[in-house]
């Protein structure tokens, strides 16, 4: 996800766990609040952050070859 998101995986309104997501104070392996999103309810954990810029190629490898597989 990026910082600007609004919506994450096809839940509408969930800004409020991207927030937390991006947050100087949030740390790999955190656990976030529960997030209530207009009825449903999400529980996220921090599992990986990639800085800034280009993300490495092996963090992106097997996306790519999944997606290329289905042209």
């Amino acid at each position: 996800m990026k910082e600007t998101d609004n919506s994450i995986m096809g839940m509408p309104n969930a800004r409020e766990v991207v927030r937390w997501a991006f947050s100087e104070n949030t740390k790999i392996g955190d656990i976030s609040p529960v997030f209530d999103l207009q009825g449903k309810y999400m529980v996220a954990i921090l599992k990986n952050a990639t800085p800034k810029g280009v993300v490495p190629l092996d963090l992106i490898k097997s996306r790519l070859e999944t997606f290329s597989q289905g042209i």
